[in-house]
């Protein structure tokens, strides 16, 4: 009889041993689990900083006293990363209707670009109710003749001037509106820069051959 269990006598008892072990599982599982929430959210965190968006260094600069010509205020911004290339490329940016300068820097890659690779970029904002650009115009069609494709030109002669850029590694590029525009303005920074080129050969300074040939888009 002694060797007989009597912990059936006892029902209390058992079930308080029973419950003292359910509730030891359930805070190791609790532990685990929070364990495991730990570790995930350090993994998304370093994901997430690895992956984060490029921070650029240098800002958006509008240039509002170059004295270039510009009778229809065509507004002139300019990104200059801070690590600039030795005699950088010039990458005009045209923005399309509805949008801006501003608008057109930050949804496009150009700027994070130039911070990479040391270039320029010139960001033109129309002046006109929807911001839409003259692309009809005589005005715009025509060297010199006071359209919003002039001033961008101007803006061009003005960069390279005040930064000493390639004048073999201007680029013009546009969407909508503003590719429409890219046409006319290729070809009047191809002639404004060969009269610049000109000028500097009958001073002595020549840089190269044809500079017409030179310019792209």
């Amino acid at each position: 009889m002694s060797n007989i269990s009597t912990e059936w006598l006892y029902p209390a008892r058992s079930f308080s041993l029973i419950f003292r072990d359910i509730q030891v599982f359930s805070l190791h599982i609790m532990v685990q689990l929070l364990s495991g929430l730990v570790s995930l959210t350090l993994l998304l965190f370093s994901t997430l900083t690895v992956a984060s968006p490029h921070v650029k260094r240098a800002t958006l600069q509008q240039v509002t006293n170059s004295g270039i010509s510009n009778p229809t205020n065509v507004g002139f911004y300019i990104y200059v990363p801070d690590k600039l290339a030795t005699k950088p490329p010039v990458v005009v940016a045209i923005h399309y209707c509805t949008r801006t300068a501003q608008a057109y820097y930050s949804g496009t890659p150009y700027a994070r670009l130039a911070d990479q690779y040391g270039f320029i970029v010139i960001y033109p904002s129309s002046p006109w109710s929807g911001t839409c650009w003259d692309v009809s115009s005589k005005g715009s069609l025509t060297h010199n003749g006071g359209g919003d494709s002039n001033a961008i030109a101007n803006m061009v002669t003005w960069t390279i001037s005040k930064y000493g850029a390639d004048t073999s590694k201007v680029f013009v590029t546009g969407t909508s509106s503003g590719a429409m525009m890219t046409v006319y303005d290729l070809d009047i920074i191809k002639i404004q820069l060969a009269e610049a080129d000109r000028y500097i050969e009958r001073n002595g300074r020549h840089l190269s051959g044809d500079v017409c040939s030179r310019h792209r888009v």
